[in-house]
């Protein structure tokens, strides 16, 4: 197996005797992400914990709605005025099934994820970080988070709103470039080729990937490197975040944490 083609990862601190694990997941609820569920089941119930790239069921009730919205009270037509808005409530509409009046006040991030997650399969009730966040609990493994939503939350916060919008208009200019490059980051998903997730992942991110990616990847590492000293963990973090000399995985070997592919179960259906 190559090493880039694995999205599942024994960890071992020194200072540790029980080994970690580290799994890259999609943040969708398409049935096809969840194919190496059952494999994993053993690994979760052997770690002393789990966490999960967030703790699911902390602070997004505490979480004001402002965070989510524009500043100022504005819509996106005072970004782009009424015509362009109009011209763009048609695409994603036609394009998307999306009623962008229903989001107008948002910041674009939440639409632009909501259209990506439109593009692929929608036929579990739960995306897969939840539903493996719901299998730790069930199994009573104590659950944490790498990240918190606040930390989160200001990440988006801090991409500039006219830099969102642009992003939303890039999407609308060329739907069929979007649809195609979120349905082959999939495949490349599905395969375990997480080199391949990372490349096209940080090319998407393009001037946002330090925020998006580099500085968050630094934060994780050092957090896992820490819960993996004292005991068992199970992580479960997005799979963009695994590869590259940035990556989280290249992170933990420079601080001296050993890391191995395991091998799971790729033969499925692509799209």
């Amino acid at each position: 197996m190559q090493p880039n083609h694995s999205i599942f990862w024994e960890i071992r601190h020194p200072d540790q005797k029980k080994p970690s694990f580290i799994f890259g997941t999609m943040h969708v609820n398409d049935s096809r992400v969840f194919h190496t569920v059952d494999a994993l089941l053993p690994y979760i119930q052997h770690a002393d914990r789990y966490a999960a790239e967030i703790a699911l069921e902390q602070e997004s009730s505490s979480m004001p709605m402002s965070v989510f919205l524009l500043k100022e009270g504005k819509t996106l037509s005072d970004f782009i005025g009424s015509k362009k808005y109009e011209k763009l409530c048609r695409v994603l509409q036609k394009a998307f099934d999306l009623n962008l009046n229903h989001y107008k006040r948002f910041l674009p991030f939440f639409t632009i994820n909501f259209i990506t997650n439109s593009v692929l399969i929608s036929d579990k009730s739960s995306t897969l970080d939840e539903h493996l966040w719901t299998l730790a609990q069930t199994h009573q493994i104590p659950c944490i988070g790498v990240e918190t939503r606040m930390e989160q939350m200001k990440i988006i916060q801090d991409i500039p709103e006219s830099l969102q919008v642009q992003m939303l208009l890039s999407i609308a200019k060329n739907v069929s470039r979007f649809r195609k490059q979120t349905l082959h980051l999939t495949n490349q998903y599905l395969e375990g080729n997480i080199q391949a997730v990372y490349t096209q992942s940080k090319k998407s991110a393009g001037v946002l990937r330090k925020i998006l990616l580099y500085e968050r990847n630094e934060r994780m590492s050092n957090r896992i490197a820490t819960y993996c000293a004292t005991e068992s963990i199970f992580v479960a973090i997005g799979a963009a975040h695994l590869a590259g000399q940035k990556g989280v995985l290249n992170l933990l070997k420079q601080k001296k944490i050993m890391v191995k592919p395991i091998n799971l179960d790729y033969r499925i259906i692509k799209s």
